[in-house]
């Protein structure tokens, strides 16, 4: 299977090397996009593998295009690039390092395929949540410990640590918010290192494998998205759940 390549680029020049560059490597799948929006908004429940990108472009991008690529940062090989037009040569930086054209090209592929796997996105935003999530005892270093979330989605959420688990990692834990309690199965898929990212915190993204209907109906329904409603069990229980969090919020 083809390794999926982002690739973010304006400058003429820089695309003609590419072309060259990978016009002899047959295991790279190349999407091409004209600027960060765009790649922002194909990305969603996509699988990447490594991310080129032009430096003027990622100035350009939406806030949220700009994230996506520091997160993407951590866990795959993002190449930022310039056209250096005092020597008509490509610039690139791979995690902080620079390298000269001469170098850069053999670098990033290098890097791209020592990552095993690519990096896979959700499909649907994440929403601001601060929710407790309870870990079970397969992990004793995270066990019988609420840790907060800063966000959550219907496939999965980050988690607030200072400690990490590794990628790949399969948890079973409990969201006290969910009035179903069936333990959820998840996998660690990624992690922000401590002072990694301003005004991001530290913690790890986890991806949600095994959820009953319950649970996915009440994650859908407490994140405001549209639910929709089979049975006149599923209406109940939704005027239920209202009338409780009506009850909460004239208490407060």
């Amino acid at each position: 299977m083809k390794k999926k390549l982002a690739i973010i680029l304006e400058n003429m020049s820089i695309k003609s090397q590419l072309e060259n560059f990978f016009s002899i490597d047959d295991d790279f799948e190349l999407i091409k996009f004209n600027s960060m929006d765009d790649f922002y908004s194909w990305s969603k429940g996509q699988e990447i593998h490594g991310v080129l990108c032009e430096i003027k472009l990622t100035i350009k991008g939406k806030w949220e295009a700009r994230q996506l690529l520091n997160l993407l940062d951590n866990t795959i090989t993002v190449a930022r690039l310039r056209w250096n037009s005092s020597n008509d040569q490509v610039v690139g930086i791979i995690k902080n390092q620079t390298y000269e054209e001469s170098d850069f090209w053999d670098e990033f592929i290098s890097s791209v395929r020592g990552h095993q796997n690519g990096r896979l996105l959700r499909k649907e935003e994440r929403r601001e949540k601060y929710w407790n999530v309870q870990f079970l005892s397969q992990h004793v270093e995270f066990s019988q410990i609420f840790f907060n979330t800063k966000d959550i989605s219907p496939g999965g959420m980050f988690v607030i640590s200072s400690q990490s688990l590794p990628v790949g990692t399969l948890i079973t834990i409990k969201i006290k918010e969910l009035d179903d309690i069936t333990p959820v199965e998840a996998i660690v898929r990624w992690h922000q290192p401590w002072g990694g990212e301003q005004n991001f915190p530290a913690g790890f993204g986890i991806q949600f494998l095994i959820l009953t209907e319950d649970q996915q109906r009440q994650i859908k329904s407490k994140l405001g998205y549209e639910v929709p409603l089979s049975s006149l069990e599923d209406i109940e229980s939704l005027l239920a759940e209202k009338n409780q969090e009506l009850k909460t919020s004239k208490i407060k």
